[in-house]
């Protein structure tokens, strides 16, 4: 993990990068050795439906603990840019509060939109992803690109609604819709 110094250099006035919040709750984890958990890149976002979110990742074990949201106990697990990370391998870091990075004020870290809204990865993440088709070949491409999944369940994820929506144009919604042998479902009280 980089230093806050360095996060807050990536980020723009209002502490995000590429859209998604670097939040407060991410602060004290600065300058601290991680193992990434899942490379993303795409997500499902409640009232978007699934979305593109390159250049990021999660972490084991790394979770928002709410502290600077009154106490949210959602337990999100806290989203990473690249950019806010390095190898491995690189030089010990110091975590360090940045008052200002060359020349300019630290961007502000802010925890609510206005009274009523929230401001956190959860609640931007429409703005931080972008639309995704719902049938294409870079929704499976990338799956197997970041390693999530083998090539041959990448091809399943293009094949599989491929067959459906050809099946449905020749034969209809009922041959791709699981019909039951009841006129009227059976009720049963408990």
């Amino acid at each position: 993990m980089r230093s806050f110094g360095e996060i807050a250099a990536t980020l723009d006035q209002a502490g995000t990068t590429e859209a998604l919040p670097f939040m407060p709750e991410m602060a004290s984890l600065c300058g601290r050795k991680f193992t990434v958990r899942h490379r993303l890149e795409k997500t499902c976002v409640e009232g978007y439906g699934a979305r593109l979110l390159p250049h990021t990742v999660t972490l084991e074990g790394v979770y928002c603990d709410g502290s600077a949201h009154d106490g949210c106990q959602r337990s999100c697990p806290l989203l990473w840019k690249e950019a806010w990370l390095k190898t491995a391998g690189a030089a010990p870091l110091v975590c360090e509060p940045a008052p200002s990075v060359a020349g300019k004020p630290a961007p502000a870290l802010r925890t609510k939109n206005d009274e009523t809204h929230y401001h956190c990865q959860s609640t931007e993440l429409g703005r931080a992803t972008h639309y995704l088709l719902p049938v294409s070949f870079r929704r499976c491409a990338s799956e197997w690109r970041a390693g999530n999944v083998p090539f041959r369940t990448a091809l399943a994820y293009i094949w599989t609604p491929l067959v459906v929506k050809l099946k449905t144009k020749l034969l209809g919604r009922r041959s791709v819709q699981p019909v039951g042998d009841s006129r009227k479902t059976p009720t049963e009280a408990l």
